[in-house]
């Protein structure tokens, strides 16, 4: 049985049409749908089983958008991979990632929020910083509609 395998899951997330797990070891397993490197094992080949996220470990929290995911780490750092569309990745890019890659300019996170195209991290002086689509502000929650947030900008929403 699939949950038997993953044995000590602390946390799951649910993406589109693929499932993640956090050990209690604070390492991550995905499964499912893998067209654009969303499972993080190096590959787009789709898993019925659990795969390990490639040089992932030390994971706070992990969530996952459509198509692409993102954990936050003891450090405060965060990284995502998956689908680059948008920008959603953080990293400036545009392309698909199928290992995780750190967002730019990120150290001091101490909570993660993912959209279907987007993400934010709250900092821990209390700064939301937001990357990804923004056609309708929802990232940046200014008014701007500024459509790609390649990398993390400041959010008025805490203002």
């Amino acid at each position: 049985m699939l949950i038997e395998r993953l044995g000590d899951a602390a946390q799951f997330a649910l993406g589109l049409y693929y499932t993640c797990a956090v050990s209690s070891e604070r390492t991550v397993s995905c499964w499912g749908y893998n067209s654009n490197g969303q499972l993080g094992d190096g590959t787009t080949a789709n898993s019925l089983d659990p795969v390990e996220v490639a040089g992932l470990d030390g994971v706070r929290q992990l969530n996952l958008g459509i198509q692409h995911s993102c954990a936050l780490r003891d450090a405060g750092d965060v990284v995502c991979w998956g689908h680059g569309g948008h920008e959603r990745l953080g990293n400036g890019a545009t392309a698909d990632q199928s290992t995780p890659q750190p967002v730019s300019g990120i150290d001091n996170a101490r909570q993660l929020f993912v959209g279907h195209y987007n993400a934010c991290a709250l900092t821990d002086d209390d700064a939301l910083l937001c990357w990804g689509y923004n056609n309708d502000s929802q990232a940046l929650g200014n008014g701007s509609t500024t459509t790609n947030l390649t990398t993390p900008q400041p959010s008025a929403a805490l203002d």
